[in-house]
């Protein structure tokens, strides 16, 4: 979302300095005068406590202690699909699969079940900013500034992720730097590093975003509709953070947290594709993987934290300017099946044709948007559709009525053969593309193991995909009908011209 800034630039030339002061676009904040500036920068510059900047020598190694290696102790190769699962002595397991899709790229994921729903409400905002502290503080003996210089030169980085129901890594590196990811990633689970003083600066830039979100209509406007959709659940998933939820993190927790999804590797299952020699990385495997603690579960918790059910609509007035913002929310229960997935996608990428066919063309009552859906297995079988349609406050009931109208139209009488094969034909093509690179491999096998993908609709897709019919459009546009908890929030300035 954009933000609005006021930015001072001061120079008192004859000292060569420069001085940069950014703050929000707010009437009731006062941005220091030129004056001040210049007397706070001479005050500081007699100050002997500040120590001139020192560069600190660069590591040679990324690791003190060399890792002691395990062992890979079974190996189980899947033809159909190229891959090598190999089984390490410490019981994680590695899917492996070598291709030639892109020259010296190689691409880790690691994931297993357990995220922030393992926490209540005393430890929410410290579990849902873990991550993101540890990432500011470093690793091992490196701070973030430090390990971008040790880095320097190389391809090579790791990620650590952690969501409501999971928490793992990701990574990526060229073929010469692969041990410097396997190093990093080593030092990501045994050694997340505490520095209060990066601490602080990172709880002040957070602070500093918070502040310059308030005074955004769009940002209050998603958070009244999320606060809605949980109807006020305090242990709903944070959407917009506010300055309250900071003073309830505590460093030491986060980063206990931290250790508690992250630092130990039991239950994560591997997935590395890309351009390695297998025989070169088992090794690797073995020293940097083997040798990790491992002793957790793959285990998520469902904390009940759940949507709204009914018709609930709402109007949302805030800002000045003449547009309006529309967002539908439709959701309900439905088993998880990859079939089902496909029908919702279905009926998504139908209703996006008919919105850009008969809103944006005919009504002529939006800028964009369309829809998004989505089924999830955990914690349980559950679908949602989300509508976003940005238009003039003037067009909003029109557009609302339209949407419905189409919806309810495919219910009842599906939608012209032609519809279904501009689908397929784009999933097609999409497809044919997709299955040439190490992105899609990473996240079908890990998805294959989350037990989200089937073999068969990995190998067979395009057979799938042919399949897709006008029935299976009505079954999706049927079920969606009948949610069991529906939403038109609308944003809408607080001066109409409606």
């Amino acid at each position: 979302f954009p933000s609005h800034d006021i930015v001072t630039d001061v120079y008192k030339n004859e000292k060569n300095r420069f001085s940069f002061v950014m703050g929000p676009d707010a009437s009731n904040i006062k941005l220091p005068s030129e004056a001040d500036i210049v007397k706070l920068l001479d005050a500081r510059a007699s100050d002997a406590s500040i120590k001139p900047y020192e560069e600190k020598a660069i590591a040679a190694s990324l690791l003190r202690v060399v890792p002691t290696s395990g062992k890979a102790i079974a190996s189980v190769k899947n033809a159909a699909l190229g891959t090598t699962e190999l089984t390490l002595s410490n019981g994680v397991k590695v899917t492996l699969k070598k291709t030639d899709f892109k020259d010296d790229q190689i691409l880790l994921s690691a994931t297993r079940y357990g995220g922030t729903t393992h926490y209540g409400l005393i430890d929410k905002y410290s579990a849902e900013n873990a991550v993101a502290i540890v990432s500011s503080m470093g690793v091992g003996e490196f701070s973030p500034v430090d390990l971008g210089k040790s880095l320097a030169g190389k391809v090579a980085s790791v990620r650590p992720v952690m969501s409501q129901y999971s928490a793992g890594f990701s990574g990526n590196s060229s073929n010469k730097d692969v041990e410097t990811m396997f190093q990093l990633l080593y030092l990501y689970v045994t050694s997340p590093r505490k520095d209060s003083g990066l601490y602080n600066s990172y709880m002040q830039r957070a602070k500093a975003q918070v502040s310059m979100l308030k005074s955004n209509p769009q940002i209050a406007f998603i958070d009244t509709l999320y606060t809605a959709i949980y109807n006020g659940n305090p242990l709903a998933p944070t959407t917009v953070p506010k300055m309250e939820h900071f003073e309830k993190i505590q460093l030491a927790r986060a980063i206990d947290i931290y250790k508690e999804r992250l630092g130990d590797v039991g239950g994560m299952h591997f997935t590395i594709v890309g351009s390695f020699d297998e025989q070169t990385m088992i090794p690797l495997l073995e020293k940097y993987i083997a040798s990790l603690p491992a002793k957790g579960k793959s285990q998520f918790i469902d904390n009940k934290v759940s949507e709204f059910t009914g018709v609930k609509n709402f109007q949302f007035k805030r800002g000045k300017e003449d547009k309006s913002l529309i967002l539908g929310i439709l959701h309900g229960e439905l088993p998880y099946s990859e079939a089902n997935a496909l029908k919702l996608l279905g009926l998504s990428d139908a209703l996006n044709i008919l919105i850009i066919e008969e809103m944006r063309e005919k009504i002529q009552g939006i800028y964009g948007g369309g829809t998004n859906a989505s089924l999830e297995k955990i914690p349980t079988g559950k679908y949602q559709m989300v509508l976003q349609l940005p238009c003039g406050p003037d067009k909003v009931d029109t557009l609302i009525s339209a949407f419905n109208a189409e919806l309810k139209r495919i219910a009842e009488k599906g939608l012209d053969q032609s519809y279904v094969d501009k689908i397929k034909k784009a999933w097609i093509e999409k497809r044919k593309v997709d299955i040439k690179k190490n992105e899609y491999w990473l996240s079908v096998l890990q998805s294959l193991k989350n037990g989200e993908r089937t073999v068969d609709r990995i190998l067979n897709g395009e057979t799938y995909l042919n399949a897709f019919s006008v029935k299976d459009l009505q079954d999706a546009a049927k079920i969606v009908l009948a949610s069991k908890g529906k939403m038109m929030a609308v944003q809408m300035p607080e001066i109409s011209k409606k």
